[in-house]
């Protein structure tokens, strides 16, 4: 366990026996006065008495599992009502859904503090009480309906059974939704406007269009390894929307010699269950993550993804190509569908999925972007497929 985690953790079980012992053994009643009025500290009543005679230890001791079961049980209620209401939403949809939405909207409107101090002083100081007040104000928070769509092949049917407002997408998803947006026809995707990318690199100028057709495109970086925590980026001006995000406050972020973007911080993991040497190749000594992707930071503080350091070219001559960047060039041809950039004996060669009668093109866009790149970058291998290249579950190109 991590120090930092031990000291905070070690603390509340100090504090959770003391006080146990306080509502257990101590001989004073919170609630009853059990001396004179403002005693000082002694061995009889060890922090003394308040103004009205009643000990100051059982106080605390008695306002600590009061604290503790107020919190368990309005996380329970918020939990049961907010998970009941999205559940409700998601399975039934339609005006139940438009409802619950709007209702939630309603509440996390509303200025809580001001309205709960109120309805404190009109209901009284009673634990349920006070429960279900501060549950009144949670419950919004956990009230959205999850929908899952289990295969791409009926996603739009999906999307307008199920109506959504965010969505988590890869770049396949990515492409299709901008491909619909484009063409003029928004209308089939329902309510989405916040469309999340995450799981590979996106093409800056298919985020840029989205956002300029009204959509709030959220970018966020991270891994299992950092607990799904890394960076995320809300930006939508074109300088900067390509970027993963400029990171937050209770992480450190690097970039290693080699280029590599490394994470440091509590929400990094451990380490590999009962696996000391892959850990060992992930963590290094001083704590730091790497990730194995690689990075660049620009001068507003944005990192920027280059590519993945394990599918680097590293040419005899010692040159470093990054088959991503390459990549985002051959896919800016219109008639490219898909490309993966790889290395095809001592030559850099790129594969790609276009129609039979636009090979021709492609190659002629190749030539001229060969023409503005460095000598050891240029691509000289040029293989083309009628079919849609192969991908993994994540929908990540496979590069064999």
């Amino acid at each position: 366990m991590k120090k930092s985690l031990l000291i905070p953790l070690t603390l509340f079980l100090v504090l959770t026996l003391v006080f146990l012992w306080g509502v257990t053994f101590y001989p004073w009643d919170a609630s009853l006065p059990s001396g004179d009025s403002l005693q000082p500290p002694s061995a009889s009543h060890w922090l003394g008495t308040d103004n009205l005679g009643v000990d100051v230890f059982a106080q605390i001791s008695a306002g600590f599992f009061r604290s503790m079961g107020i919190g368990v049980m309005t996380a329970l209620c918020t939990f049961l009502l907010g998970g009941g209401l999205g559940t409700a939403a998601g399975l039934l949809g339609g005006w139940v859904d438009h409802a619950i939405g709007l209702l939630i909207q309603i509440f996390l409107s509303i200025p809580q503090l001001p309205v709960m101090i109120v309805l404190g002083a009109f209901l009284g100081q009673n634990t349920w009480n006070i429960i279900w007040i501060l549950c009144l104000f949670s419950w919004a928070h956990a009230g959205w309906a999850l929908n899952v769509s289990g295969d791409i092949r009926n996603f739009y049917k999906e999307v307008k059974r199920m109506p959504s407002q965010a969505m988590a997408v890869v770049p396949v998803i990515m492409n299709s939704l901008h491909h619909d947006v484009m063409r003029g026809r928004k209308d089939r995707l329902g309510e989405l406007w916040v469309p999340i990318c995450s799981s590979a690199m996106f093409d800056p100028q298919v985020m840029l269009d989205m956002a300029e057709h009204g959509m709030f495109v959220v970018q966020t970086y991270g891994s299992t390894e950092t607990c799904g925590d890394g960076i995320i980026n809300y930006a939508q001006d074109a300088k900067h929307i390509g970027a993963v995000g400029q990171g937050n406050d209770y992480l450190d972020y690097k970039i290693a010699e080699d280029g590599e973007l490394c994470m440091h911080g509590d929400s990094i993991m451990l380490g590999y269950y009962k696996d000391p040497e892959a850990t060992a190749e992930v963590i290094d000594a001083d704590g730091w993550f790497h990730t194995g992707d690689l990075a660049r930071k620009d001068e507003d503080g944005y990192y920027f993804l280059t590519g993945r350091k394990k599918n680097l070219i590293i040419l005899d001559s010692g040159e470093n190509i990054s088959p991503e960047e390459l990549e985002g060039i051959v896919g800016k041809c219109e008639a490219v569908k898909e490309c993966v950039v790889k290395e095809m004996g001592k030559k850099i060669g790129v594969v790609v999925y276009c129609d039979e009668d636009k090979q021709q093109q492609v190659r002629d866009f190749i030539t001229e972007a060969n023409r503005t790149l460095p000598l050891y970058k240029r691509m000289s291998a040029v293989e083309f497929s009628t079919e849609p290249l192969p991908r993994n579950g994540a929908g990540k190109l496979l590069r064999q």
